[in-house]
Protein backbone atom coordinates (compact mmCIF):
# COMPACT_ATOMS: atom_id res chain seq x y z
CA UNK A 1 0.00 0.00 0.00
CA UNK A 2 1.72 3.16 -1.61
CA UNK A 3 0.95 5.62 1.61
CA UNK A 4 1.68 2.83 4.26
CA UNK A 5 4.88 2.77 2.56
CA UNK A 6 5.08 6.78 2.04
CA UNK A 7 4.04 6.85 6.14
CA UNK A 8 6.73 4.73 7.05
CA UNK A 9 9.72 6.77 4.90
CA UNK A 10 8.16 9.65 6.81
CA UNK A 11 8.75 7.69 10.40
CA UNK A 12 12.21 6.40 9.52
CA UNK A 13 13.47 9.95 7.87
CA UNK A 14 11.67 11.51 11.73
CA UNK A 15 13.55 9.42 13.67
CA UNK A 16 16.95 9.50 11.83
CA UNK A 17 16.84 13.20 12.10
CA UNK A 18 16.22 13.49 15.56
CA UNK A 19 18.55 10.74 16.07
CA UNK A 20 21.15 12.60 14.40
CA UNK A 21 20.63 15.94 16.32
CA UNK A 22 20.66 13.94 19.77
CA UNK A 23 23.98 12.91 18.58
CA UNK A 24 25.05 16.09 17.73
CA UNK A 25 24.25 17.45 21.17
CA UNK A 26 25.76 15.04 23.05
CA UNK A 27 28.94 15.93 21.01
CA UNK A 28 28.57 19.40 21.77
CA UNK A 29 28.34 18.81 25.81
CA UNK A 30 30.83 15.94 25.48
CA UNK A 31 33.37 18.17 23.87
CA UNK A 32 32.51 21.05 26.32
CA UNK A 33 33.36 18.32 29.14
CA UNK A 34 36.34 17.23 27.74
CA UNK A 35 38.00 20.74 27.64
CA UNK A 36 37.65 20.70 31.48
CA UNK A 37 35.76 24.04 31.42
CA UNK A 38 32.84 24.15 34.16
CA UNK A 39 30.04 24.24 33.48
CA UNK A 40 27.33 25.84 35.25
CA UNK A 41 23.29 25.47 35.48
CA UNK A 42 23.00 28.93 33.86
CA UNK A 43 25.37 27.33 31.18
CA UNK A 44 23.18 24.33 30.75
CA UNK A 45 20.10 25.61 30.68
CA UNK A 46 20.87 27.97 28.08
CA UNK A 47 22.34 24.96 25.87
CA UNK A 48 19.31 23.07 26.65
CA UNK A 49 17.10 26.10 25.35
CA UNK A 50 19.15 26.18 22.11
CA UNK A 51 18.52 22.09 21.71
CA UNK A 52 14.92 22.48 21.97
CA UNK A 53 14.27 25.11 19.76
CA UNK A 54 15.95 23.26 16.86
CA UNK A 55 13.92 20.05 17.66
CA UNK A 56 10.68 22.22 17.79
CA UNK A 57 11.79 23.81 14.35
CA UNK A 58 12.45 20.37 12.71
CA UNK A 59 9.56 18.91 13.89
CA UNK A 60 6.75 21.69 12.85
CA UNK A 61 8.58 22.63 10.00
CA UNK A 62 9.68 20.12 8.27
CA UNK A 63 8.31 16.88 9.30
CA UNK A 64 4.52 17.44 11.18
CA UNK A 65 2.68 19.08 7.71
CA UNK A 66 4.28 16.28 5.39
CA UNK A 67 3.45 13.43 7.87
CA UNK A 68 -0.12 15.11 8.65
CA UNK A 69 -0.49 14.52 4.44
CA UNK A 70 0.84 10.76 5.02
CA UNK A 71 -0.89 9.83 7.70
CA UNK A 72 -4.56 11.41 6.04
CA UNK A 73 -3.86 9.63 3.02
CA UNK A 74 -3.12 5.93 4.26
CA UNK A 75 -6.70 6.42 6.19
CA UNK A 76 -8.35 7.56 3.03
CA UNK A 77 -6.41 4.42 1.42
CA UNK A 78 -8.07 1.95 4.12
CA UNK A 79 -11.37 3.38 4.01
CA UNK A 80 -11.98 3.21 0.31
CA UNK A 81 -10.01 -0.47 0.39
CA UNK A 82 -12.22 -2.02 2.99
CA UNK A 83 -15.45 -0.34 1.42
CA UNK A 84 -14.68 -2.00 -2.18
CA UNK A 85 -14.41 -5.21 -0.29
CA UNK A 86 -18.51 -4.88 0.53
CA UNK A 87 -19.22 -2.77 -3.03
CA UNK A 88 -20.18 0.26 -0.93
CA UNK A 89 -20.03 3.51 -2.50
CA UNK A 90 -17.42 5.86 -0.62
CA UNK A 91 -18.41 8.71 1.17
CA UNK A 92 -15.73 10.75 2.93
CA UNK A 93 -18.25 12.62 4.18
CA UNK A 94 -18.97 10.10 6.75
CA UNK A 95 -15.98 9.50 8.59
CA UNK A 96 -15.95 11.17 11.50
CA UNK A 97 -12.54 13.67 11.29
CA UNK A 98 -12.44 14.81 14.99
CA UNK A 99 -11.95 11.18 16.04
CA UNK A 100 -9.02 10.17 13.17
CA UNK A 101 -7.72 14.35 14.13
CA UNK A 102 -7.25 12.35 18.02
CA UNK A 103 -5.39 9.24 15.84
CA UNK A 104 -3.51 11.80 13.83
CA UNK A 105 -2.03 13.70 17.59
CA UNK A 106 -1.41 10.79 19.06
CA UNK A 107 0.92 9.42 16.10
CA UNK A 108 2.79 13.05 16.13
CA UNK A 109 2.94 12.83 20.02
CA UNK A 110 6.04 10.88 19.75
CA UNK A 111 7.97 13.62 18.63
CA UNK A 112 7.74 15.39 21.80
CA UNK A 113 8.10 12.42 23.98
CA UNK A 114 11.10 11.78 22.05
CA UNK A 115 13.06 15.54 22.26
CA UNK A 116 11.85 16.09 25.50
CA UNK A 117 13.31 12.37 26.71
CA UNK A 118 16.92 13.27 25.31
CA UNK A 119 16.83 16.78 26.75
CA UNK A 120 15.51 15.50 30.49
CA UNK A 121 17.68 12.63 30.17
CA UNK A 122 21.23 14.93 29.44
CA UNK A 123 20.07 18.00 31.97
CA UNK A 124 19.34 15.21 34.68
CA UNK A 125 22.91 13.32 33.73
CA UNK A 126 24.79 16.89 34.68
CA UNK A 127 22.94 18.24 37.62
CA UNK A 128 23.61 14.64 39.27
CA UNK A 129 27.40 14.75 38.04
CA UNK A 130 27.54 18.26 39.82
CA UNK A 131 25.91 17.39 43.24
CA UNK A 132 28.14 13.92 43.31
CA UNK A 133 30.90 16.35 42.22
CA UNK A 134 32.30 14.48 39.81
CA UNK A 135 35.29 15.26 37.72
CA UNK A 136 34.58 15.77 34.18
CA UNK A 137 36.16 12.71 32.97
CA UNK A 138 33.35 10.73 34.15
CA UNK A 139 30.69 12.73 33.24
CA UNK A 140 31.92 12.82 29.87
CA UNK A 141 32.50 9.53 29.46
CA UNK A 142 28.87 8.12 30.24
CA UNK A 143 27.94 10.99 28.30
CA UNK A 144 29.74 9.83 25.53
CA UNK A 145 28.74 6.34 25.87
CA UNK A 146 24.75 7.26 24.59
CA UNK A 147 25.94 7.86 21.36
CA UNK A 148 26.85 4.45 20.89
CA UNK A 149 23.09 1.79 20.57
CA UNK A 150 19.76 1.85 19.42
CA UNK A 151 17.99 1.94 22.55
CA UNK A 152 17.12 5.85 21.89
CA UNK A 153 15.38 4.80 19.02
CA UNK A 154 13.49 1.72 19.69
CA UNK A 155 10.37 3.28 21.95
CA UNK A 156 9.66 5.92 19.40
CA UNK A 157 9.58 3.10 16.98
CA UNK A 158 7.22 1.25 19.01
CA UNK A 159 4.78 4.29 19.18
CA UNK A 160 4.73 4.52 15.56
CA UNK A 161 4.47 1.36 15.11
CA UNK A 162 1.64 1.16 17.59
CA UNK A 163 0.10 4.14 16.12
CA UNK A 164 -0.31 2.76 12.33
CA UNK A 165 -1.80 -0.33 13.55
CA UNK A 166 -4.24 1.59 15.37
CA UNK A 167 -5.02 4.26 12.09
CA UNK A 168 -5.24 0.85 10.68
CA UNK A 169 -7.99 -0.46 13.13
CA UNK A 170 -9.78 2.99 12.82
CA UNK A 171 -10.18 3.28 9.28
CA UNK A 172 -11.74 -0.58 9.28
CA UNK A 173 -14.09 0.29 11.71
CA UNK A 174 -15.42 3.53 10.10
CA UNK A 175 -15.43 1.89 6.76
CA UNK A 176 -18.27 -0.34 8.35
CA UNK A 177 -20.00 2.55 9.79
CA UNK A 178 -20.99 3.72 6.64
CA UNK A 179 -22.25 0.44 5.40
CA UNK A 180 -26.10 0.47 5.46
CA UNK A 181 -26.26 -3.18 5.89
CA UNK A 182 -23.70 -3.34 8.72
CA UNK A 183 -26.59 -4.99 10.62
CA UNK A 184 -26.82 -8.02 8.71
CA UNK A 185 -23.19 -8.81 9.67
CA UNK A 186 -21.46 -10.52 12.55
CA UNK A 187 -18.67 -8.84 13.90
CA UNK A 188 -15.33 -11.36 14.94
CA UNK A 189 -12.03 -10.19 16.48
CA UNK A 190 -9.43 -11.73 14.50
CA UNK A 191 -5.23 -12.00 14.89
CA UNK A 192 -2.41 -14.52 15.59
CA UNK A 193 -2.62 -17.04 18.36
CA UNK A 194 0.75 -16.99 19.78
CA UNK A 195 2.53 -16.27 22.99
CA UNK A 196 2.66 -12.19 22.38
CA UNK A 197 -1.41 -12.30 22.34
CA UNK A 198 -2.76 -10.43 25.22
CA UNK A 199 -5.29 -11.46 27.73
CA UNK A 200 -7.56 -8.64 25.94
CA UNK A 201 -7.57 -10.07 22.58
CA UNK A 202 -7.83 -13.47 24.26
CA UNK A 203 -11.08 -12.94 26.13
CA UNK A 204 -12.54 -10.78 23.02
CA UNK A 205 -12.03 -14.07 20.93
CA UNK A 206 -13.68 -16.09 23.32
CA UNK A 207 -17.37 -13.80 23.12
CA UNK A 208 -17.13 -13.97 19.11
CA UNK A 209 -19.10 -12.97 17.51
CA UNK A 210 -20.11 -9.89 18.04
CA UNK A 211 -23.22 -7.22 17.29
CA UNK A 212 -22.40 -3.82 15.22
CA UNK A 213 -24.34 -2.33 18.30
CA UNK A 214 -20.91 -3.93 20.77
CA UNK A 215 -18.67 -3.01 18.44
CA UNK A 216 -19.62 0.66 18.20
CA UNK A 217 -18.79 0.56 22.15
CA UNK A 218 -15.37 -1.22 22.30
CA UNK A 219 -12.04 0.34 21.20
CA UNK A 220 -10.62 -1.14 18.12
CA UNK A 221 -7.26 -0.27 19.18
CA UNK A 222 -7.86 -1.82 23.17
CA UNK A 223 -3.72 -2.14 24.02
CA UNK A 224 -0.59 -1.01 22.51
CA UNK A 225 0.86 -3.06 19.63
CA UNK A 226 -2.10 -4.49 19.26
CA UNK A 227 -1.95 -6.98 15.75
CA UNK A 228 -6.02 -7.37 15.76
CA UNK A 229 -8.70 -5.95 13.97
CA UNK A 230 -12.84 -6.62 13.04
CA UNK A 231 -13.49 -8.57 9.97
CA UNK A 232 -17.07 -8.65 9.43
CA UNK A 233 -18.95 -11.76 8.15
CA UNK A 234 -22.43 -11.88 6.91
CA UNK A 235 -24.43 -13.64 9.31
CA UNK A 236 -25.82 -17.44 8.52
CA UNK A 237 -29.26 -16.25 7.88
CA UNK A 238 -28.61 -13.56 5.46
CA UNK A 239 -28.70 -14.84 1.48
CA UNK A 240 -24.98 -14.29 0.83
CA UNK A 241 -24.45 -13.57 -2.92
CA UNK A 242 -23.57 -16.63 -4.88
CA UNK A 243 -20.03 -16.92 -7.19
CA UNK A 244 -20.56 -18.39 -10.40
CA UNK A 245 -17.96 -20.58 -10.39
CA UNK A 246 -16.67 -22.85 -13.46
CA UNK A 247 -17.87 -26.12 -14.81
CA UNK A 248 -15.26 -28.06 -12.87
CA UNK A 249 -15.68 -30.21 -8.87
CA UNK A 250 -13.68 -27.61 -7.10
CA UNK A 251 -17.11 -25.59 -7.58
CA UNK A 252 -18.53 -27.86 -5.28
CA UNK A 253 -15.86 -28.37 -2.66
CA UNK A 254 -14.92 -24.97 -1.73
CA UNK A 255 -16.96 -22.05 -0.63
CA UNK A 256 -15.05 -19.26 -2.02
CA UNK A 257 -16.67 -15.50 -0.92
CA UNK A 258 -14.40 -13.37 -1.57
CA UNK A 259 -12.22 -14.37 -4.58
CA UNK A 260 -12.02 -11.60 -7.47
CA UNK A 261 -14.20 -13.15 -10.63
CA UNK A 262 -11.14 -12.21 -12.95
CA UNK A 263 -9.10 -14.82 -10.75
CA UNK A 264 -11.50 -17.35 -9.65
CA UNK A 265 -10.87 -19.89 -12.92
CA UNK A 266 -7.52 -20.29 -11.82
CA UNK A 267 -7.75 -20.32 -7.91
CA UNK A 268 -10.42 -23.26 -8.38
CA UNK A 269 -7.94 -25.44 -10.95
CA UNK A 270 -4.84 -24.72 -8.56
CA UNK A 271 -6.82 -26.09 -5.80
CA UNK A 272 -8.57 -29.02 -7.67
CA UNK A 273 -9.60 -31.28 -5.03
CA UNK A 274 -8.31 -34.23 -7.74
CA UNK A 275 -5.35 -33.04 -8.09
CA UNK A 276 -3.85 -32.05 -5.02
CA UNK A 277 -3.09 -33.84 -1.66
CA UNK A 278 -6.87 -34.63 0.31
CA UNK A 279 -4.77 -32.89 3.41
CA UNK A 280 -4.62 -29.63 1.69
CA UNK A 281 -7.71 -29.72 -0.06
CA UNK A 282 -9.43 -30.32 3.28
CA UNK A 283 -7.26 -27.61 4.87
CA UNK A 284 -8.32 -25.03 2.42
CA UNK A 285 -11.87 -26.35 2.15
CA UNK A 286 -11.99 -24.91 5.99
CA UNK A 287 -10.65 -21.76 5.73
CA UNK A 288 -12.23 -21.12 1.84
CA UNK A 289 -14.64 -18.52 3.34
CA UNK A 290 -12.62 -16.68 4.91
CA UNK A 291 -10.12 -16.47 2.08
CA UNK A 292 -9.76 -13.03 0.04
CA UNK A 293 -7.77 -13.05 -2.94
CA UNK A 294 -7.39 -9.94 -5.44
CA UNK A 295 -5.97 -10.04 -8.42
CA UNK A 296 -3.35 -7.12 -9.56
CA UNK A 297 -1.50 -7.10 -12.31
CA UNK A 298 0.56 -3.54 -11.13
CA UNK A 299 1.55 -5.10 -7.45
CA UNK A 300 4.79 -4.88 -6.94
CA UNK A 301 4.63 -8.64 -6.40
CA UNK A 302 2.19 -11.40 -5.29
CA UNK A 303 1.96 -11.60 -1.96
CA UNK A 304 -0.47 -12.52 1.33
CA UNK A 305 -1.20 -9.48 3.88
CA UNK A 306 -1.94 -11.04 7.48
CA UNK A 307 -3.93 -7.47 8.78
CA UNK A 308 -6.63 -7.97 6.38
CA UNK A 309 -6.09 -12.01 5.73
CA UNK A 310 -6.01 -10.62 1.90
CA UNK A 311 -3.85 -12.63 -1.19
CA UNK A 312 -2.59 -10.02 -3.43
CA UNK A 313 -1.86 -11.80 -6.93
CA UNK A 314 0.01 -10.51 -9.65
CA UNK A 315 0.22 -13.46 -11.71
CA UNK A 316 -2.21 -16.11 -11.67
CA UNK A 317 0.40 -19.15 -11.47
CA UNK A 318 -1.17 -22.18 -9.31
CA UNK A 319 2.74 -22.38 -7.66
CA UNK A 320 2.15 -18.59 -6.67
CA UNK A 321 -1.64 -19.50 -5.81
CA UNK A 322 -0.52 -22.42 -3.47
CA UNK A 323 2.70 -20.46 -2.11
CA UNK A 324 0.42 -17.44 -1.01
CA UNK A 325 -2.28 -19.53 0.92
CA UNK A 326 0.14 -21.26 2.42
CA UNK A 327 1.21 -17.72 4.25
CA UNK A 328 -2.84 -17.70 4.81
CA UNK A 329 -2.87 -21.00 6.60
CA UNK A 330 0.29 -20.14 8.47
CA UNK A 331 -1.57 -17.51 9.66
CA UNK A 332 -5.06 -18.17 10.02
CA UNK A 333 -4.78 -21.83 11.15
CA UNK A 334 -1.07 -22.76 12.22
CA UNK A 335 0.54 -19.92 14.38
CA UNK A 336 0.16 -20.42 18.26
CA UNK A 337 -0.09 -24.19 17.74
CA UNK A 338 2.73 -26.54 20.03
CA UNK A 339 3.28 -28.31 16.82
CA UNK A 340 4.25 -24.91 14.66
CA UNK A 341 6.52 -24.00 17.36
CA UNK A 342 8.40 -27.54 17.24
CA UNK A 343 8.39 -26.77 13.50
CA UNK A 344 9.96 -23.12 13.60
CA UNK A 345 12.51 -24.71 16.17
CA UNK A 346 13.53 -27.74 14.14
CA UNK A 347 14.18 -25.48 11.39
CA UNK A 348 15.96 -22.98 13.00
CA UNK A 349 17.85 -25.89 14.10
CA UNK A 350 19.22 -26.93 10.59
CA UNK A 351 19.91 -23.55 9.62
CA UNK A 352 22.23 -23.07 12.51
CA UNK A 353 23.49 -26.95 11.88
CA UNK A 354 24.07 -26.05 8.04
CA UNK A 355 26.42 -22.46 8.92
CA UNK A 356 28.41 -25.44 10.98
CA UNK A 357 28.74 -28.31 8.66
CA UNK A 358 32.03 -29.21 6.69
CA UNK A 359 31.63 -27.56 3.28
CA UNK A 360 32.00 -31.36 1.62
CA UNK A 361 28.57 -32.03 3.52
CA UNK A 362 27.02 -29.03 1.94
CA UNK A 363 28.38 -29.93 -1.67
CA UNK A 364 26.54 -33.07 -1.07
CA UNK A 365 23.24 -31.12 -0.74
CA UNK A 366 24.16 -29.02 -3.62
CA UNK A 367 24.63 -31.93 -6.23
CA UNK A 368 21.53 -33.80 -5.18
CA UNK A 369 19.81 -30.28 -5.74
CA UNK A 370 22.02 -29.86 -9.29
CA UNK A 371 20.68 -33.76 -9.76
CA UNK A 372 17.14 -32.83 -9.36
CA UNK A 373 16.90 -29.97 -11.37
CA UNK A 374 19.23 -30.76 -14.78
CA UNK A 375 19.20 -34.76 -13.99
CA UNK A 376 23.01 -33.60 -14.07
CA UNK A 377 25.97 -35.08 -12.41
CA UNK A 378 28.40 -32.37 -11.12
CA UNK A 379 31.38 -35.46 -10.55
CA UNK A 380 34.25 -34.09 -10.04
CA UNK A 381 33.30 -31.21 -9.65
CA UNK A 382 32.30 -30.56 -6.34
CA UNK A 383 29.67 -27.34 -6.73
CA UNK A 384 28.38 -25.50 -9.41
CA UNK A 385 31.26 -23.06 -8.64
CA UNK A 386 33.88 -25.20 -8.87
CA UNK A 387 32.45 -26.20 -12.21
CA UNK A 388 31.97 -22.56 -13.57
CA UNK A 389 35.93 -21.73 -12.99
CA UNK A 390 36.50 -24.80 -14.38
CA UNK A 391 34.66 -24.05 -17.50
CA UNK A 392 36.46 -20.14 -17.36
CA UNK A 393 39.83 -21.51 -16.87
CA UNK A 394 39.52 -23.79 -19.96
CA UNK A 395 37.35 -21.62 -21.61
CA UNK A 396 39.56 -21.98 -25.28
CA UNK A 397 39.59 -25.56 -25.11
CA UNK A 398 36.92 -28.58 -26.00
CA UNK A 399 37.42 -29.45 -22.94
CA UNK A 400 36.20 -26.09 -21.61
CA UNK A 401 33.46 -25.60 -24.06
CA UNK A 402 31.82 -28.48 -22.68
CA UNK A 403 31.55 -27.53 -19.51
CA UNK A 404 30.00 -24.11 -20.14
CA UNK A 405 27.12 -26.04 -22.25
CA UNK A 406 26.58 -28.17 -19.03
CA UNK A 407 26.71 -25.16 -16.79
CA UNK A 408 24.69 -23.43 -19.22
CA UNK A 409 22.25 -26.08 -19.31
CA UNK A 410 22.06 -26.84 -15.53
CA UNK A 411 21.20 -22.91 -15.18
CA UNK A 412 18.56 -22.40 -17.92
CA UNK A 413 16.72 -25.61 -16.45
CA UNK A 414 17.20 -24.45 -12.85
CA UNK A 415 14.60 -21.61 -14.07
CA UNK A 416 11.60 -23.49 -14.56
CA UNK A 417 9.23 -22.09 -11.69
CA UNK A 418 7.99 -25.65 -11.01
CA UNK A 419 10.76 -26.14 -9.02
CA UNK A 420 11.30 -23.18 -7.35
CA UNK A 421 10.23 -23.47 -4.32
CA UNK A 422 12.86 -25.93 -3.12
CA UNK A 423 15.39 -23.91 -4.57
CA UNK A 424 13.92 -20.93 -2.17
CA UNK A 425 14.01 -23.27 0.71
CA UNK A 426 17.45 -24.16 0.58
CA UNK A 427 18.75 -20.60 -0.34
CA UNK A 428 17.21 -19.49 3.44
CA UNK A 429 18.50 -22.49 5.08
CA UNK A 430 21.84 -22.70 4.17
CA UNK A 431 22.04 -18.58 3.94
CA UNK A 432 22.79 -18.31 0.35
CA UNK A 433 25.44 -20.76 0.81
CA UNK A 434 23.97 -23.19 -2.07
CA UNK A 435 23.59 -22.10 -5.32
CA UNK A 436 19.93 -21.88 -6.37
CA UNK A 437 18.84 -19.92 -9.27
CA UNK A 438 15.45 -18.85 -6.78
CA UNK A 439 15.68 -17.08 -3.23
CA UNK A 440 16.06 -14.03 -1.40
CA UNK A 441 18.99 -11.79 -0.77
CA UNK A 442 20.46 -11.80 3.04
CA UNK A 443 18.16 -8.94 4.18
CA UNK A 444 15.23 -10.58 3.55
CA UNK A 445 15.96 -13.70 5.10
CA UNK A 446 17.52 -12.19 8.50
CA UNK A 447 14.30 -10.11 8.60
CA UNK A 448 12.05 -10.10 11.67
CA UNK A 449 14.81 -12.66 13.00
CA UNK A 450 13.67 -15.79 12.08
CA UNK A 451 10.07 -15.06 11.59
CA UNK A 452 10.50 -14.68 7.55
CA UNK A 453 13.35 -17.78 7.07
CA UNK A 454 9.81 -19.90 9.11
CA UNK A 455 7.48 -18.20 6.91
CA UNK A 456 8.62 -19.31 3.83
CA UNK A 457 10.08 -22.41 4.45
CA UNK A 458 6.64 -23.18 5.59
CA UNK A 459 4.66 -21.48 2.09
CA UNK A 460 6.99 -23.88 -0.10
CA UNK A 461 6.60 -26.70 2.01
CA UNK A 462 2.58 -26.19 1.83
CA UNK A 463 2.94 -25.67 -2.32
CA UNK A 464 5.27 -29.06 -2.94
CA UNK A 465 3.39 -31.10 -0.87
CA UNK A 466 -0.07 -29.95 -2.13
CA UNK A 467 1.39 -30.21 -5.64
CA UNK A 468 2.78 -33.65 -4.68
CA UNK A 469 5.91 -33.00 -6.13
CA UNK A 470 7.91 -36.09 -5.14
CA UNK A 471 11.09 -35.78 -5.97
CA UNK A 472 11.44 -32.01 -4.12
CA UNK A 473 9.70 -33.85 -1.11
CA UNK A 474 12.32 -36.74 -1.05
CA UNK A 475 15.01 -34.27 -1.64
CA UNK A 476 14.02 -32.46 1.43
CA UNK A 477 12.87 -35.39 3.28
CA UNK A 478 16.55 -36.77 3.19
CA UNK A 479 18.80 -34.00 4.43
CA UNK A 480 16.15 -32.48 6.70
CA UNK A 481 13.83 -35.41 8.50
CA UNK A 482 13.14 -33.79 11.54
CA UNK A 483 11.88 -31.10 9.67
CA UNK A 484 9.59 -32.65 7.33
CA UNK A 485 8.44 -34.86 10.05
CA UNK A 486 7.37 -31.09 12.44
CA UNK A 487 5.58 -30.61 9.08
CA UNK A 488 3.52 -32.59 9.07
CA UNK A 489 2.36 -32.92 12.18
CA UNK A 490 0.69 -29.03 11.82
CA UNK A 491 -1.01 -30.34 9.09
CA UNK A 492 -2.62 -33.17 10.99
CA UNK A 493 -3.33 -30.88 13.89
CA UNK A 494 -5.10 -28.30 11.35
CA UNK A 495 -7.19 -31.06 9.83
CA UNK A 496 -8.22 -32.13 13.26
Amino acid sequence: MRYLTTLDEYTRNAINAFTNLQKKFYVQISEYLATGKTITPKTLETRVKRAEKIFNDLYKNEFKKDYYKAQGNLFKDLFKQNNSDFNIKNDMTSINWQRIDMVRKAGLKFTDNYSDDIIKKLRSRLYIGMMNQENYFTTYEDIKSWLVGANAQARPKIIVRDQMARIAQESIVESYKVNPDKDKYDYYWTGPDDSRTSQICKDRKKNNPYTWEEVEKMSAHPHILCRHRWVAKLKSDSKQKEIKKPNVRSEDYYKFNHVDENVLKDVLKAFDPQKIEPVFSKVINRYSQDLTIKYNKRSRGSYYSPGFNKIILRDKKPQTILHETGHYIDDIAAQGLESKRDFDIELIKVRDNLKNLENEEIDKIERDLIKLLADEDLAPYKNMGELKRKAIQNIRTPEGKALVEKYNNIVEKAGDIDTGAIQDILDGLSNKNLWTRYGHDLHYWHRNGSETLTAEVWANLFEITANNKTAQIELFKKHFPEVWEAFNKVLKEITL
